[in-house]
Formats: structure tokens, sequence, C-alpha cells
């Protein structure tokens, strides 16, 4: 039973520390263009930002010392400072669905449970158990991130699964587990985002998104696909926000933090996402913005591959 409540806690914790991030950087208003009005997009928004966030620090911190409190008591203060910062804004009026539009989140909705019922069972999977949950595993127990030689896989980048470490921390890969169902829920989210800036329906593009098979066999295990979808996606929405003039700092290094997590979560995520988006950068606004969102992107990426040529 206290497996269970973790969960709640951890996510929530996530998406609160997103909101620190936030309000850090002062791009509320922006981010609320993309979100609106409603909670459950506001939740989305910032277990984004929280996870890339959080998922840093630990890879910073866990060159030196990783255990539960040293990455339980930074997420906390990024938390708190988050909830203090929460915008507070009196509830719109919400604007009344279709029965299309009804029916698509209701089926998010199912769907949704049922991942999450899978997500609370054991992990049996063969890559998770060999490496994305076996390897961080092992940093646990030695109390930081140590070389593992004899597993060709751990010189992968490790972005997400610094969440799953958390998760292990506290003494279950349910915990760890939901991390990924969220970004799962996360990335649908974001792709329904996308299907408004061309002019559809977001729930439509959601469900369409969630509602692929494979979603629901990767919603309820340890993989790090669902993270990678979820930042891409996130960082191409945020990609249309930066204006081609303006300098926008904290929107560029938000971007560039989104691209490097995505570039943090596989190798194959170099080419396919994090060098075309930062390539096109230039093409869409000054080299200033550009400038700033290389580097963020790289200080995502910095860990690991320092990690690897060392």
């Amino acid at each position: 039973m206290s497996h269970l409540i973790l969960i709640p806690i951890c996510l929530l914790l996530t998406c609160l520390a997103g909101y620190g991030v936030i309000a850090i950087c002062r791009i509320e208003k922006t981010l609320d263009t993309i979100a609106g009005d409603g909670q459950l997009a506001r939740a989305a928004v910032g277990f984004t930002v929280g996870a890339a966030a959080l998922s840093l620090l630990f890879a910073v911190s866990g060159h030196v010392r990783l255990n539960a409190w040293t990455m339980t008591i930074p997420a906390v203060v990024l938390a708190a400072y988050g909830l203090f910062n929460l915008p507070h804004r009196a509830a719109a009026g919400s604007a009344k669905l279709s029965n299309g539009e009804v029916t698509a989140a209701a089926s998010i909705a199912v769907l949704a449970t049922l991942n999450l019922c899978g997500a609370l069972t054991p992990e049996v999977r063969h890559d998770p158990l060999f490496y994305h949950v076996e390897v961080p595993q092992l940093w646990l127990n030695f109390g930081r991130m140590v070389e593992v030689p004899e597993n060709g896989h751990s010189y992968f980048p490790y972005g997400f699964e610094m969440l799953y470490t958390w998760g292990l921390s506290l003494g279950s890969d349910s915990t760890a587990k939901a991390f990924h169902w969220a970004a799962g829920l996360a990335a649908a989210f974001w792709a329904g985002r996308l299907a408004r800036l061309v002019g559809g329906k977001p729930l439509y593009g959601a469900v369409l998104f969630y509602t692929l098979p494979t979603m629901s066999y990767l919603s309820s295990s340890t993989y790090i696909d669902l993270a990678t979808a979820m930042y891409g996606t996130a960082a191409l929405v945020l990609l249309f926000r930066i204006h081609p003039k303006k300098w926008m700092v904290a929107e560029s290094l938000l971007f560039g933090l989104l691209v490097g997590s995505a570039m943090a979560t596989k190798y194959t995520a170099w080419p396919l996402l994090g060098f075309p988006l930062l390539g096109v950068l230039p093409f869409l606004t000054n080299w200033r913005n550009w400038l700033a969102a290389g580097i963020m992107a790289f200080a995502a990426i910095a860990p690991w591959a320092i990690r690897n040529s060392a």
C-alpha cells in the first residue's frame, strides 16, 4: 500500500517541480498560452518540464552521491517553490465539447486507467530488466553512478532513467513505471497541441496518438520511448512560440532543455530529433535564441557525454 501512495506523491512533486522551473524562468504566460486553463493540461506541462529538470539535476548530483535523500530533497525544494508560485486564476468557462470530443476524452481516460493497472505490476520485459532498471539499481547499490563495463548498454544516456532511479530508491519498480505511464499521457497532450497548431482539434490529435496499440505496451513498462516522444513533441510545439526577431532567452533555454532531454533518452534521438530541431531554429529566429538553445541542449546531454569520454 505504501508503494501505491508513493506514485501520486512522486508524480505530483514532478509536476510542481516543473512549475518551479517555469517560475524561475518567468515564462508562465508563454506556457499558459500553450496549455490553456485546464488543470490536466497544466499538469502535463508541469510534468514535462519537471521531468526534464529533475533528470538533469539527478544526473549531475548522481556522479557524487545517489540515494533517496539526494533525489527527494531537491525535488521537494523545487516543488515547494513551484507550489508557492503556482499561478492562480479564476476558472474560465469551459468550452462545450462535441460528442466526438467527449468520446475521445473518455477513450483516453479508459485506456489510461487500464495502462496504469499494467504499470502497477512487476516489470518482466527484457530490456528494462537488462539495463533500463538494472543499471540504475546497480548505481543505487554503489551509492553513486559508476561504470558497469560488463553491460555495454550502461554506456547509453540515462536521462529519463534518472526518474526511474528515484522511484527505485523509494523501494518500488512500479513507481518507476508510473513515470513512463505519465510520460505517455503528457506525450498525448503535446500531440494534441500539435494538432491544434495545424488547425485540428486537440482531443482528436491526442486520442489518435494515445490509442495506438504500442502505447498500451509501452505505458505499462520502464522503456523510455514515451519520454522521447514527450520531450520531442513539446519542443516542437514550443519552437513555434519563439519569436523570429525578439530576444526570448527563457523560452530558448527551455526549448534547448527539452531537445537535450530528448537526446539524453537514447542515441537514436540525436539524428531524429536533436539535430533537426536545433538545425531548423536558426532559420526561424535570431542567432542569440539559437545559441541559448544550443548551450542548454548541450548541458542536458553533457553528464552522459562527459561520462562516456572520461
